[in-house]
């Protein structure tokens, strides 16, 4: 056994998709809203090749911590919706469509309640759904509560078949406490597991850099020759207790900082030189949460990464920008 997530904060959900990889919910906090910043990410079964699969840059919804993939939807998934703190598993119901957009509100159509508007907010007493299970485009299992009352609820959810349109038949319930989670046993295709990525005799990976010019934050606005280096940073854990002694409330997030600052402790671990094409490759530490910035010729940082990439050993990654 083999960890394979090495991020700061939760991931959720992690489900094997029908051409073998894993998808799972990430939450995010790295220098931006951590009030929604909970998208869904693929990864092959060794941990390698972790990217975003939708929503690591959308607000509302503000996060989707449950996504079922629709086989044969391609790429299609179900998911509850949620938001910061707030019944995490719990919410509405939402069909997701990656191929409208990966950070497009366009590409979530809401399922139910039908012709909400999409939203980064629901209240306790939305929170209907949880743990939807994918059939088809069409049939999905799902736990259902009519009165919720969010994280603090003695409500029982039941379960139950429904379709696209809202129609639901009830499966299962129990008096005492909630059905759900549902996992069908049934038989399926076993999905072609990816060649692994991953050498274990290793303790570093490989980045290669194409254009770092190339990102919403960079293009245009910056002039060429004006990148002269990339700095790894890595993202460490904070001490325990991660809230520190300088006060009582939640957000004094010491030993970074106060209230408004950063959440995640972090240091520098390098930095490599940008061709004049704007292309760089280097070596960084395996296992480790790493996000890089832009640096020009009097050592400013021009752009700095808002997400982070974990790499396995022996691992070598492309990108072809900034995100």
């Amino acid at each position: 056994m083999r960890r394979i997530s090495y991020d700061q904060a939760h991931d959720f959900h992690p489900t094997v998709i029908e051409d073998g990889r894993i998808m799972y919910s990430r939450w995010e906090c790295m220098d931006r809203n951590n009030q929604n910043v909970f998208g869904v990410f693929s990864m092959n079964p060794d941990g390698s090749h972790q990217i975003e699969h939708f929503g690591n840059q959308l607000s509302a919804p503000a996060g989707l911590p449950c996504a079922s993939w629709i086989p044969g939807g391609k790429g299609k998934f179900l998911s509850t919706t949620c938001q910061h703190m707030g019944s995490v598993y719990q919410g509405d119901l939402c069909l997701v469509d990656p191929s409208k957009g990966k950070n497009d509100k366009a590409a979530v159509t809401m399922v139910a309640p039908q012709g909400r508007v999409v939203s980064s907010y629901l209240s306790d007493a939305d929170r209907k759904f949880m743990f939807p299970f994918a059939l088809d485009e069409k049939w999905f299992l799902v736990s259902y509560c009519a009165s919720p009352a969010g994280m603090s609820s003695k409500a029982n959810y039941r379960l139950y078949l429904m379709d696209i349109d809202g129609n639901r038949e009830l499966l299962a319930w129990n008096a005492n406490q909630s059905i759900c989670q549902p996992f069908p046993l049934c038989e399926r295709n076993a999905p072609v597991i990816p060649s692994y990525e991953a050498d274990y005799s290793k303790s570093t990976a490989a980045v290669r850099m194409v254009n770092a010019y190339y990102g919403s934050g960079t293009g245009e606005n910056v002039p060429a020759g004006t990148i002269k280096k990339i700095r790894v940073v890595a993202i460490d854990y904070p001490t325990d207790p991660w809230f520190g002694n300088t006060g009582s409330a939640a957000h004094v997030s010491t030993p970074v900082s106060r209230f408004t600052g950063a959440r995640t402790v972090k240091r520098i671990v390098g930095e490599t030189r940008v061709e004049s094409d704007g292309s760089a490759a280097f070596i960084v530490p395996a296992r480790m949460p790493l996000y890089v910035q832009l640096i020009d010729s009097t050592g400013c940082m021009i752009q700095s990464m808002r997400s982070w990439m974990t790499l396995q050993p022996g691992e070598k990654f492309e990108c072809y920008g900034l995100p």
